[in-house]
Parts: structure tokens; sequence; C-alpha cells
């Protein structure tokens, strides 16, 4: 009967899913998962949460004022621009130039419906440079 019990507790925790799991460790545990895990973890928003953000600041894919920005659903210019699908989700949209002057690409977040004005953030060579309503 124990080992059924255990096996149950085994199947509903792996149902979880590994995001919603990742984001129940602590700083110690979060120091021995995949780089690839944290991040699907991360872009989660059910998900993530402070002791995840920190973990990627330690690996230095985010800054103090990034997990600031996130935490706030907010962007800033200089921010990167992972950090900027972090903090905002998926764009509706992504136009992309490539030149000899670099990457830019124009995200387009907002696009729902036909009375939502959407907001082009601008991103070049991977940071956000600014913005429009």
């Amino acid at each position: 009967m124990k080992k059924l019990a255990c096996f149950i507790m085994f199947i509903l925790i792996g149902c979880a899913g590994p995001s919603s799991q990742i984001s129940r460790m602590d700083s110690s545990q979060l120091k021995s998962v995949p780089d690839q895990q944290l991040l699907r973890a991360i872009k989660s928003p059910s998900a993530r949460n402070l002791t995840l953000l920190t973990e990627a600041k330690r690996r230095g894919w985010l800054t103090d004022r990034e997990i600031n920005l996130i935490n706030n659903e907010k962007i800033g210019i200089g921010m990167s621009e992972q950090a900027l699908i972090y903090s905002w989700g998926k764009p509706h949209k992504i136009n992309k130039s490539v030149g000899s002057y670099g990457t830019h690409k124009q995200y387009v977040h907002g696009c729902y419906s036909q009375y939502s004005r959407p907001t082009y953030v601008y991103v070049k060579n991977g940071s956000v440079t600014g913005w429009q309503n």
C-alpha cells in the first residue's frame, strides 16, 4: 500500500508540470536546474517568482533593475530583449530589419481587438531603445 501511495504522489507531482515544480524550489535547489528548464519557468508568468528571477540574476541573465521592471510588468530603456519578453510576454508581432547598422526589431504588443491600441517597442542589437503607443 505504501508503494502505491508513493507511486500516486510521483504521478501527481509529475503532472503539475516542470515550471510549477521549479517555482516551488528554494534558491539552493534552483542552482542545479538546467538553463533551459529555468528559462521555461521564467517565461511562465504563473510560475515566475522573485526566487526564480534572483537565480536568473545569479546566472548573469538579468540585472536588479530588470527584475524590478519585470515584477511590475513594466519596461525600460536599456533592458534586454529577454527581460522585455519576461515582463510583457510574447508580442503579437515582431518586425525585424538587419543591416550594416545592426539588427533592429519592432515588437508589437497589445493588438488584441479592433479597439485596442498597440504599443510598439523598439529593440536594437538586443536592448530596448524606446517605445510608443
